[in-house]
């Protein structure tokens, strides 16, 4: 009884004279891939380079154009109030002072003005919160958001004085 099989990759002849053995299949599926020409390493390094370049770039064009016009003023308009005494810009454009009517007082910019004005600043809830829960003790008071400094101070009779610069 023979048990001749038909598979090449059984058979445990040498090969004739002058034939090289193929690779096996585990051998051809674990190859090596093949290297890289200097040409392929060069174009890919090239393309990192200015991909790089381009990022970095883009980068500094960005942070460096001011792309909010007069940041104060148009919160300050968009929120209907007219600028003058409790609304102030100052340092050409720079700078927005916030003067909140106190018990004592007879004019003033309403809570809800100043909480719109700060809204239209993206200010954080949390300072809006830290502002509303300020107490005459608590003293000066300040916070930072989005390149705005926010400081102010709160008293019953004189109500919450708001100081808004770009940082």
């Amino acid at each position: 009884m023979s048990t001749e099989s038909n598979d090449p990759h059984d058979s445990h002849e040498a090969p004739a004279s002058g034939e090289q053995p193929g690779p096996t299949e585990w051998e051809s599926k674990s190859a090596v891939p093949p290297a890289r020409s200097p040409r392929s390493l060069l174009l890919v390094s090239i393309g990192a380079a200015v991909g790089l370049l381009v990022g970095v770039g883009s980068t500094l064009l960005v942070t460096s154009l001011d792309f909010s016009g007069n940041h104060f003023e148009a919160a300050v308009d968009d929120c209907g109030i007219t600028a003058g005494a409790w609304a102030r810009i100052g340092d050409d454009g720079e700078s927005l002072s916030l003067d909140n009517r106190g018990a004592d007082e007879s004019s003033g910019i309403s809570v809800d003005s100043l909480v719109c004005i700060l809204a239209e600043l993206e200010a954080p809830d949390s300072v809006i919160e830290e502002m509303s829960r300020t107490r005459a003790l608590d003293g000066r008071q300040s916070a930072d958001w989005d390149g705005v400094h926010a400081s102010w101070a709160y008293h019953p009779d004189t109500g919450l004085d708001v100081v808004l610069s770009r940082s």
